[in-house]
């Protein structure tokens, strides 16, 4: 193409663009000789659009924001309207249709992975034994809801902006947690139960364990979100160390060593990244020294990760023998649940969740008939759900992870993909917080697995680096990954 009709293609796509007649074209290119209001007839550069390019930034900013609106408001931030969820549910509803507003399509296709709904069948099913109906419709309808929104987020959230809009969720609710210590209506810090000294940070919460795992399940979106340069290395720095501030002041011994495991694997993974996946496409760094550099690193962040495990309950002076008593109500859960340990006793209609009440539940009476004083839960992610859905929903709910996790462990393998990274870190935070909070049936929990398996499940897994073609492998090498 000559120098010529570079420009006049570009000025013709951005007359049509702003809906003016391309005639004005041929009229002003045979009068004038040259394209009107074109900066450089020769140089081939596309027109400036100053006012559209600033409705798109103004645009994506809206989107951020209310996607960390949306994130804040399925946390459940209960000490300001109470514990029914359904108040939070309206609000990240509404930020959601502000979403819609601002994109007015959908940025991506919209993906329906098969086996969150697969659980969500197999829920409805306990409707048939349950002992509570009314318990398990609402919670049929509050999950629900949370997975519609989990799906409208991925389809309308452009992807690029998706693991910043979480960061700023994150930032939202470690900044509104922080805040209420100046409201008078709010306890944002209490004594650690009868019998303890120490006070804990509970902020929005009401608990320190609820505002631990709330900052261990969106930290990874800190960890996660790509920066390029300085002022925004200082920004996630400041955005990590509040979180982890946070957490602290919680005492909470599994959110902290939660907390250690999540940065160490990011460390990790961002090693792999450097050491492995930009020189994996060079031919001059064989696969032994890649295998090399990544058992070291996995060896270096394990030992970092046990100590912190070992130390920090001490420091706490938590009981690790039982777990807190955590064991004996395992114990107890798996007694009762032997009588019925394919089907359970009914989604939402066994434990005494703050965002659900199951009511007068036999189950859980006789549960807790074989500990020393009642709970409310399982403390566990698992043992907390099959006593409700039995081993049939719990393995489709452990499916949900297992295939995330594998799917987005390819992407990242393949080019290091942020959204990857936080799938994963996300994942790991499910599978090993969730050993003693009952994550999987948390409101953000279940939010955040949702949008997980849209995710991976609507991303093309790209070909293997030495599949690629050989401009691809170059822009690996040039760390454009």
């Amino acid at each position: 193409m000559t120098a010529r009709a570079q420009p006049v293609r570009h000025y013709v796509a951005h007359m049509s663009r702003r809906g003016k007649s391309v005639f004005t074209y041929h009229v002003a290119v045979t009068t004038l000789g040259a394209p009107p209001d074109f900066p450089d007839s020769t140089s081939g550069e596309r027109p400036s659009d100053d006012s559209g390019d600033r409705g798109r930034h103004a645009a994506s900013i809206m989107t951020i924001g209310l996607t960390g609106v949306v994130l804040w408001a399925v946390s459940g931030p209960r000490a300001l309207w109470g514990n029914p969820i359904d108040t939070y549910l309206m609000i990240a509803a509404v930020a959601l249709v502000g979403i819609i507003v601002v994109q007015r399509r959908p940025s991506q296709r919209l993906v329906v992975p098969l086996l969150p709904l697969a659980f969500g069948l197999s829920a409805t099913v306990t409707l048939l034994w349950t002992g509570s109906r009314r318990a398990t419709l609402t919670a049929l309808l509050i999950y629900g809801s949370v997975a519609v929104l989990a799906l409208a987020i991925s389809a309308f959230v452009p992807r690029r902006h998706l693991v910043l809009s979480l960061a700023v969720g994150t930032v939202i609710i470690v900044t509104t947690s922080v805040a209420a210590i100046w409201l008078p209506e709010v306890t944002a810090f209490r004594p650690a139960g009868i019998g303890y000294t120490m006070t804990t940070f509970v902020g929005l919460y009401g608990h320190w364990n609820i505002l631990s795992y709330v900052l261990c399940l969106t930290l990874p979106a800190i960890l996660a979100v790509p920066v390029t340069s300085q002022r925004g290395w200082a920004l996630k720095i400041i955005a990590a160390a509040s979180t982890a501030a946070a957490l602290c002041l919680t005492r909470s011994a599994s959110g902290i060593v939660t907390s250690a495991v999540l940065v160490a694997a990011w460390i990790a993974l961002m090693g792999i990244r450097r050491l492995v996946l930009r020189r994996a496409a060079s031919s001059a760094w064989p696969t032994a020294r890649r295998w090399l550099w990544t058992g070291i690193v996995v060896a270096v962040v394990g030992t970092a990760v046990a100590a912190v495990a070992v130390v920090v309950p001490r420091v706490l002076d938590k009981e690790v023998s039982n777990l807190s008593g955590r064991v004996p109500l395992w114990n107890a859960i798996a007694q009762v649940t032997s009588d019925r340990p394919w089907r359970g006793f009914g989604f939402g209609a066994v434990w005494e969740y703050h965002w659900l009440d199951a009511g007068d539940s036999k189950a859980r009476a006789l549960i807790n008939s074989l500990i020393p004083y009642p709970l409310a839960h399982g403390h566990n992610g698992a043992i907390d759900l099959v006593v409700q859905v039995g081993i049939v929903g719990t393995l489709l709910y452990l499916c949900i992870i297992l295939r995330a996790t594998w799917r987005a462990g390819r992407m990242f393998l393949r080019d290091g993909d942020a959204t990857a990274v936080w799938t994963l870190l996300t994942m790991l935070t499910l599978v090993f917080l969730g050993m003693t909070e009952p994550l999987w049936m948390v409101p953000l929990g279940w939010f955040l697995v949702v949008l997980a398996a849209c995710l991976t499940d609507g991303a093309r897994l790209p070909d293997p680096p030495h599949d690629r073609p050989r401009h691809a492998r170059a822009s690996v090498r040039s760390g454009k990954i």
